[in-house]
């Protein structure tokens, strides 16, 4: 959280880039994953209170995929993308996904705890957005899909 609290406060509180904000959140894991972790999306400076949301979420994914997914074994690889679907209209859409491949199964968990309560629901609330979590096969799949209104600033 101090992390993504630097990033704004090197704004005057306005802002923090999205590249900025996942370099940050996944730092905790660049000596032993960095290389298997792909990012990339457009340069997107967020809202405030979007940082704050998606660094709660951004923490519980990481320390989840380093303990139980595909950071936990050397093969696994990370992607997390994000993009703006239908920029400059009244439609536009903030989308983010994070994307583990090649990691242990991760079946759906048996109780629904405070980490998931961050990653499924109150991420999604508090951007006015939706959370889609699939427990595939290949690895964990987190996608957030909210109005870029609610998550985009003016940097």
């Amino acid at each position: 959280m101090a992390r993504s609290q630097d990033l704004l406060v090197g704004s005057n509180w306005t802002s923090a880039s999205v590249a900025d904000l996942v370099r940050t959140q996944l730092a905790p894991f660049a000596e032993t994953a960095f290389s298997r972790i792909d990012m990339t999306g457009p340069h997107l400076e967020l809202k405030p209170n979007a940082v704050h949301s998606l660094t709660l979420a951004l923490q519980e994914l990481a320390t989840n995929a380093a303990k139980y997914g595909a950071l936990s074994v050397p093969e696994g690889r990370l992607t997390v993308g994000w993009a703006v679907s239908a920029p400059g209209t009244e439609m536009a859409r903030f989308n983010m996904r994070w994307c583990e491949h090649r990691g242990p199964p991760v079946p759906p968990p048996a109780r629904k705890g405070f980490g998931h309560v961050v990653i499924a629901e109150m991420v999604g609330s508090s951007l006015h957005g939706h959370v889609t979590l699939e427990y595939a096969r290949e690895g964990l799949r987190w996608i957030l899909d909210a109005p870029t209104s609610s998550v985009i600033g003016e940097g």
